[in-house]
């Protein structure tokens, strides 16, 4: 795509600067013309840099060689990359607190237009949902295929992406790590088949960053927002889960829930999330009815 950053393009050193340091903010990428028109080996002479990028451009004076390195390996991995200040940066993302500057992904790039259906729960989602999933999360995909988002955990989020590879239907994976560090792991091996199917592996960090305890609620602000519909799954009232469904709900997205019984304790968060105006669903009817 024209308005998505590629290494060879001038802004590709501010990227660069910002994975290394996360110390630059929206107006960089914005004002960024006037910048990239300086050559990268002269940015160490400029003044009005944030402490944390003055002391790299300053510990790192062969920066440039690095970056150039590194933009051989994000060809050689395909990965692209959009910024804040492209117009295809999604809009949705624009409202967030701390709003990702760069994003990195492999794949196709529908997702970045928003309104797609969330998936989210458990990662020890109970036999019955799996079961409900199995059937009734299937025929939404048959009947009303949608880009279905979702964070690549074990449990639901794995399943809601392995029904999509089955039906052929186009699935984003949000990831907590970089697109060279998937966690989890296993997500090395599900990356192909979710490009061939039209699908894609997103990330807010940089491509080589481990997963940190940090980066899972800002990934779930990233998948609530871009969402229309979050179906979320037997949450428990301390989780990621609930983290996503009340940031989508905070934005004004529909959440749906697949109820449980008030006995369970993994569940309870679900019906919190009803008792406050979220929407239980019975059947794929009741789901594609909120689309």
């Amino acid at each position: 795509m024209s308005n998505t950053c590629t290494p060879i393009h001038p802004q590709y050193f501010l990227i660069y600067l910002q994975w290394r340091t996360r110390g630059l903010g929206p107006g960089h990428f914005l004002g960024s013309q006037a910048l990239t028109a300086r050559p990268p080996k002269e940015w160490g002479q400029l003044s009005g840099w944030p402490s944390a990028v003055s002391q790299f451009l300053a510990a790192e004076p062969n920066w440039q060689e690095q970056a150039e390195a590194f933009a051989q390996v994000l060809g050689r991995e395909r990965i692209r990359l959009v910024t804040y200040s492209d117009p295809a940066y999604p809009r949705a993302f624009r409202q967030l607190y701390r709003a990702p500057l760069v994003l990195s992904y492999l794949g196709s790039e529908t997702w970045l237009q928003g309104e797609h259906l969330a998936v989210v729960g458990s990662r020890r989602l109970t036999e019955d949902s799996r079961r409900w999933l199995e059937r009734h999360l299937r025929r939404v995909l048959a009947d009303q295929p949608p880009v279905v988002l979702s964070g690549g955990a074990r449990g639901t989020d794995q399943l809601a992406h392995s029904l999509c590879l089955r039906q052929g239907v186009p699935t984003v994976c949000f990831l907590p790590s970089g697109l060279l560090n998937p966690y989890p792991t296993e997500l090395l091996d599900w990356a192909d088949p979710i490009v061939s199917a039209g699908g894609a592996m997103v990330s807010a960090f940089a491509p080589w960053e481990r997963m940190a305890k940090q980066n899972f609620p800002a990934r779930n602000h990233l998948i609530a927002s871009l969402a229309r519909v979050v179906l979320a799954v037997d949450p428990c009232r301390r989780s990621g889960t609930m983290i996503t469904a009340r940031a989508a709900m905070d934005y004004g997205k529909t959440v749906a829930i697949l109820p449980s019984h008030p006995s369970q304790a993994q569940g309870l968060g679900g019906l919190d999330l009803i008792y406050d105006g979220a929407v239980p669903v019975r059947d794929h009817v009741d789901l594609q009815s909120l689309f």
